[in-house]
C-alpha cells in the first residue's frame, strides 16, 4: 500500500511558458499561467524590441518586469509570483502589446 506521503497529490511544478516576439507582435498576445510560473520571451525580429510592464513609459505596474533591449535571438525570462492581470508592451513600439493572466 502507498505510504502516507505518496497518497498526497504533489503540487504542480512551476512551468515555463514561451512567447515569441516576431513580426512586431507578441505571440500569444494573451497567456494564462499559474503563480510561480515563468514566461520566456524569444526575440525573432531583426529589429530590437523590449518587454516592459505597463504603463508606457513609466513601467510601474509590475516592478522588475523589464527585459532591456533584446536583439535578434536573445531571450528574457520573468517569474510571476503573484496573481493578477499584467499587461506589457515594447517601449520602442508601444503598439506591440501583450497580457499575462496569473491565476
Amino acid at each position: 500500500s502507498p505510504s502516507p506521503l505518496e497518497s498526497v497529490p504533489a503540487a504542480a511544478a512551476p512551468t515555463t511558458h514561451n512567447v515569441t516576439i516576431e513580426n512586431f507582435a507578441f505571440g500569444p498576445a494573451e497567456l494564462k499561467i499559474k503563480v510561480g510560473d515563468s514566461v520566456t520571451f524569444t526575440q525573432k525580429d531583426s529589429t530590437p524590441h523590449t518587454v516592459d510592464t505597463d504603463p508606457h513609459p513609466t513601467h510601474t505596474q509590475l516592478p522588475g518586469f523589464d527585459s532591456g533591449t533584446l536583439t535578434q535571438g536573445k531571450t528574457y525570462t520573468f517569474t510571476f509570483t503573484k496573481k493578477g492581470t499584467f499587461t506589457y508592451h515594447c517601449s520602442p513600439h508601444p503598439s506591440m502589446m501583450g497580457t499575462i493572466i496569473v491565476e
